[in-house]
């Protein structure tokens, strides 16, 4: 395919690299692929220099990436602040969305916690404050839709439903766990 964007590298391992890329030609996958910077550095000469990086003489399978990533969300078992909140390590969300933190058991959310609106994007380290009366051992982050009027949780008589994908609500389990006494 054709080449829309690129970013040197330093040498050794490299973390949260941007690419500006062209954004008419963004199609739902993307691949990613090393080349050598051989003559002029920091210019992407690619076909004329700069081959595609080699293996024991042979070309790595491209690494293809989404675009279009839907919703995710992301947790771990933690311990409950004193603020009484939790925090979700990483949701992408491809429109507006709320987040609903549930009891309930292992393998079935119960009684709504805590929510917190948030605007389609990808979102890190998201605290939302719970109610400590609603937490059991085992609880659930639900991704819901915004459905309705905007910032305004209607549910469950109104349009702001859990997100589905592949007929499963899109939800992750965590366990709240005892504070380590380190003595």
């Amino acid at each position: 395919g054709n080449i829309i964007g690129w970013s040197q590298l330093e040498d050794g391992i490299n973390h949260q690299i941007v690419i500006s890329v062209t954004e008419s030609a963004v199609t739902p996958i993307l691949y990613l692929m090393l080349h050598e910077d051989q003559e002029t550095v920091g210019e992407f000469g690619f076909p004329r220099t700069d081959p595609q990086v080699r293996y024991k003489g042979r070309l790595p399978n491209p690494f293809g990436m989404r675009t279009d990533a839907g919703n995710i969300i992301i947790t771990q078992d933690q311990v409950l602040s004193d603020t009484n909140s939790v925090t979700i390590p990483m949701i992408v969300a491809d429109q507006d969305t709320w987040v609903v933190i549930r009891g309930g058991t292992l393998s079935e959310p119960g009684e709504i916690s805590g929510i917190r609106w948030l605007p389609a994007g990808y979102h890190r380290n998201v605290g939302i404050e719970i109610d400590p009366e609603i937490t059991n051992d085992s609880m659930h982050a639900i991704l819901h839709l915004d459905g309705g009027l905007s910032q305004e949780f209607e549910y469950p008589d109104g349009p702001d439903i859990p997100l589905q994908r592949n007929r499963s609500m899109i939800q992750a389990p965590f366990a709240l766990i005892q504070e380590r006494d380190n003595t």
